[in-house]
Order: C-alpha cells, then sequence, then structure tokens
C-alpha cells in the first residue's frame, strides 16, 4: 500500500486519473489530479557556538550562578527552526522560558529569568517545520542564599593587616 512508501523521506506526489470518476451528484469528472507532500524524519542539528552568561561574566560547562538572570546566545544550524528553551527540575515538568528570534546570521539571544534556585537542566530545543527536534541540554545550580561568615574569639585588641582563615 501507499503506507510503505511514505514512511521513507522525500517528496511525494500522488496523481489520480480522473476519467470515469463520478462525484456525490452523479456528474461525470474528466482531466487529473495532483497532491503533492514531503516526508521530513530528520532531526536538525545541534545549536553551536552555544555561550552562557550571567551578570558574573561567561561560564563554563559547569554552570554555577548567584543570579537567577542568564544570557544565552548561539548558532542554529539552518533556516525555518524553532527555538524554545526550557528549565526543568529534577522530576519537574519543563518550564517555558523564552522563545527567541533567529537573526540573518543563523544566531539568537535570550535574556532569561531562571525560575528560582537550586539545581535544574536548561534545555534548548530546536524544531523543523515538520516536527522534528533536536535538544541542546546543560545544567545549572543557582545558588542564591547569601554567604554569612561569624569570626568569634579574636581579642578585640589585635590590629591586623592580614586575615587567614582555614
Amino acid at each position: 500500500g501507499i503506507d510503505s512508501v511514505i514512511l521513507e523521506e522525500g517528496t511525494y506526489t500522488l496523481t489520480v486519473d480522473l476519467i470515469g470518476v463520478t462525484d456525490e451528484a452523479g456528474n461525470l469528472m474528466s482531466g487529473e489530479r495532483s497532491i503533492t507532500w514531503t516526508v521530513d524524519t530528520t532531526a536538525p542539528c545541534e545549536v553551536t557556538n552555544l555561550e552562557v552568561s550571567s551578570s558574573h561574566g561567561t561560564l563554563d560547562t559547569c554552570i554555577y550562578t548567584a543570579n537567577e538572570a542568564l544570557t544565552i546566545r548561539g548558532t542554529v544550524p539552518e533556516r525555518e527552526l524553532q527555538v524554545q528553551i526550557f528549565a526543568k527540575y529534577i522530576g519537574g515538568d519543563e518550564i517555558l522560558l523564552a522563545e527567541p528570534e533567529i537573526d540573518e546570521y543563523l544566531q539568537f539571544v535570550a535574556n532569561l529569568s531562571l525560575p528560582g534556585s537550586g539545581n535544574m537542566t536548561v534545555i534548548i530545543r530546536l524544531t523543523d517545520a515538520y516536527g522534528n527536534s533536536t535538544d541542546t541540554i546543560f545544567d545549572v545550580y543557582v545558588d542564591v542564599i547569601d554567604l554569612v561568615a561569624t569570626i568569634s574569639g579574636m581579642p578585640e585588641s589585635t590590629v591586623a593587616d592580614e586575615l587567614t582563615i582555614t
């Protein structure tokens, strides 16, 4: 049947010869009718030139930040892709953070506000017109708790130019 043919990638045209075919009212039809469709099952490639930064500077693959605001820049492999950026806590649902536009150079920039503190995964999903998608994933740890240290047991009259904490 036709089902086995349309599983292969490619562009297909089905043409029907209408000679001898009648419509619902009994009118005799003539000529041909055609329909063309494309089957695309190939997912887009991942984001390249990925750069993640916060107010503390550019972050590497181990992303630890004391700020819930991140900027993500990247390059997509082709035009006509949808870019979506999600955050996901372990065991939680994906939270849509942004859907940045792609510029003429196939680049995007997204200024994000992460949904809170703790460990989370950031997912950059590229989806083509046929619904095929690819995820680029990295982990983020957001620590918004201020560091507090209490020093006790020091003589009040001691004056020092330097304090070493071990």
